[in-house]
């Protein structure tokens, strides 16, 4: 079944890079995996985000400067935003030294715009020595202050990508096990339940879902949800006015006393 075989790509996709993540390799090494992830489920913002992060937010091939592409633009934004940082232009050693202590809130109006490559492999400031001037030792401050933001901000870059993955991995096992209970076209019942007279759809998916739990109770809130969800479609579809109800075998059922329908089928 061709989207059995997606799902399961998306699921093998997925799992490698998590695996890889967890695994401590460079944030660099699987972004073209998350790229072709990004693709497969049709997020081309997403693909748009994974290239800026390859190649840096001003080295994109095929993108002139500013981004034409709606999905870059977007795509940009969300870099700038995982990438600002303060000016460290104006980081002085005097001021620190004078008044180690002080607090103050960064304004975050720069940009990183190196590559996640580029950040990885970004070289430690020399340290600052006691004959250094005033202009080199504030030299080497802003660069130790540069280098310990791109460090930060690959590990927000990281666990960001993780959380991305790893929510498509859990929604492609859940989808497949969707399909695999309720059949490929699951979805256009659920939408047809989910019509305005009939808003069931979200009711039944939630009940269906607690299968994939090991949990025996979990299965047992599944058949109970089930069981309110045919409840609630014989409380809309079967609105009786009288205190009887006669089928198309000619058998009449007693619906007085707020009894419907549906209680006799169940039983």
């Amino acid at each position: 079944m061709e989207i059995t075989r997606e799902l399961d790509r998306k699921i093998e996709v997925a799992q490698a890079v998590m695996e890889q993540l967890e695994g401590n390799q460079p944030l660099s090494s699987v972004l073209s995996q998350v790229r072709l992830l990004a693709n497969m489920m049709g997020d081309m913002v997403k693909v748009a985000l994974m290239d800026i992060l390859v190649h840096g937010l001003t080295n994109v091939p095929y993108q002139g400067k500013p981004f034409a592409d709606e999905a870059y633009k977007k795509a940009g934004i969300q870099h700038m935003k995982l990438c600002s940082m303060e000016d460290l232009s104006k980081l002085d050693i005097d001021e620190i030294v004078n008044d180690p202590w002080r607090e103050k809130i960064p304004v975050k109006d720069q940009a990183v715009t190196l590559s996640v490559y580029e950040m990885e492999n970004y070289t430690p400031a020399p340290t600052i020595s006691s004959w250094d001037s005033q202009e080199v030792a504030n030299s080497k401050l802003q660069l130790d202050a540069f280098h310990n933001r791109v460090k930060s901000i690959l590990i927000t870059l990281r666990a960001c990508i993780y959380d991305y993955v790893s929510g498509i991995w859990i929604t492609s096992l859940r989808e497949k096990d969707r399909i695999a209970l309720l059949g490929p076209d699951y979805r256009f019942i659920i939408d047809k339940l989910d019509a305005l007279h009939t808003p069931v759809g979200g009711d039944l998916l939630a009940s269906v879902d607690a299968l994939s739990s090991s949990n025996p109770d979990s299965w047992k809130l599944c058949a109970l949800g089930c069981r309110n969800v045919v409840l609630k479609l014989g409380k809309i579809l079967w609105n009786i006015t009288g205190p009887n109800y006669q089928t198309q075998s000619g058998e009449v059922l007693d619906v007085s006393m707020n009894k419907e329908k549906i209680d006799y089928l169940l039983t």
